[in-house]
C-alpha cells in the first residue's frame, strides 16, 4: 500500500507495522552483535527515509550510533549512519547538523578509503546538493565537479552516478 499506516487488508502487508516490529527486533534479537545491529538499523533508517517517516528515521539512527564501534569497520558504519542521517537532517530543513555530519562521514570514509575513492566521492556529492540547496554555488559546483571526476573515474561516463552529478551541475546554471 502507498500509505505505509493505511488500514489493513489481508492480501497487503503494511509496511509501517512491518519496519515498527523489525526495529523492536533489532535491538531485541541482536543483543552484543553491534556490528550488524548498526548495519540493520542503517537499512530500516534509509527505508524509512525513502518513504518520507524522516522522524522515525532520525530516531533510529540516532540510536544506531549507539551501537558503532571504534574498528575500522565501525569507522564505515559510523560514516554510513552519518550520511544517511544527514541526508534525514536536511529533509528536516536542520542544515547545520546535516552539514556536520555530511562532514564527520567525509572524513571517516577519506581516512578508511582514499581522497579520490568513489565511496569517499559518494559524501562529497551529497555535500554539492547541501551546499547548492544552501545557495552556496562556488563550493557546490567545486565539489560536484570534484564528485564527477572521481564516479567517471570509477564508474566510466554513463554510469547512472556519474549522470546524476551530471544532472545535479546542471541545476547550478
Amino acid at each position: 500500500a502507498s500509505d505505509p499506516y493505511a488500514p489493513e487488508r489481508l492480501d497487503t502487508l503494511q509496511i509501517g507495522a512491518f519496519l515498527e516490529k523489525r526495529t523492536s527486533d533489532v535491538q531485541r534479537l541482536l543483543t552484543g552483535q553491534s556490528a550488524v545491529q548498526v548495519r540493520v538499523l542503517n537499512v530500516l533508517g534509509r527505508v524509512y527515509y525513502r518513504i518520507g517517516l524522516y522522524d522515525e528515521a532520525q530516531s533510529i539512527l540516532e540510536g544506531a550510533l549507539e551501537y558503532v564501534n571504534d574498528s575500522e569497520e565501525g569507522r564505515l558504519d559510523l560514516a554510513d549512519t552519518q550520511l544517511i542521517l544527514a541526508a534525514v537532517y536536511k529533509e528536516q530543513a536542520q542544515l547545520t547538523s546535516a552539514d556536520s555530519l555530511n562532514n564527520k562521514a567525509y572524513v571517516a570514509r577519506r581516512d578508511v578509503f582514499r581522497e579520490n575513492h568513489p565511496e569517499t566521492a559518494e559524501v562529497l556529492h551529497q555535500q554539492g546538493v547541501l551546499m547548492r540547496d544552501l545557495g552556496e554555488f562556488e563550493v557546490a559546483d567545486s565539489l560536484l565537479n570534484k564528485t564527477r571526476t572521481i564516479f567517471e573515474t570509477g564508474y566510466g561516463e554513463n554510469d547512472h552516478r556519474s549522470l546524476a552529478v551530471t544532472n545535479d551541475l546542471a541545476l547550478l546554471a
